[in-house]
């Protein structure tokens, strides 16, 4: 007699006894602030650049930032400290003449939970300046 390989179904019942509380949280987006600063450069005037800041959270736990200009190309940003971007118009020289989008992006470590806020900025016709929008 040969025995042939079948479907089992089966199910099972596990009971426990949890204890504690359950919360209920959600991660803050950033809330971005924008601002300029200029530099006098002999025969070329003024270049400006933008920082964009915020404050990090730091709920439920730290948050770990990343930053970078959406359009293509697609440009990484260097946070500092956790909580600030510059954007030089020599970062964006590929994006003369154009609005462009500042996207900064929280992540949750060890999960795939993330927030995101985008700030608007414009790159001068001549390639010397970025500013706020």
């Amino acid at each position: 007699m040969a025995l042939t390989p079948g479907r089992v179904d089966a199910s099972w019942g596990d009971t426990g006894t949890v204890t504690g509380e359950a919360t209920a949280m959600s991660l803050a987006a950033p809330d971005l602030q924008c601002s300029t600063s200029g530099v006098s450069v002999i025969g070329l005037g003024v270049i400006t650049s933008a920082t964009v800041s915020w404050t990090p959270s730091s709920r439920p736990t730290s948050l770990s930032y990343t930053a970078k200009v959406v359009e293509k190309p697609e440009i990484p940003v260097v946070v500092s400290a956790n909580s600030s971007a510059t954007l030089s118009p020599s970062l964006l020289s590929a994006l003369v003449g154009t609005d462009v989008t500042l996207r900064v992006t929280g992540a949750l470590p060890e999960t795939e939970w993330t927030v995101v806020s985008d700030q608007r900025l414009r790159v001068g016709a001549l390639g010397l300046s970025v500013t706020c929008r």
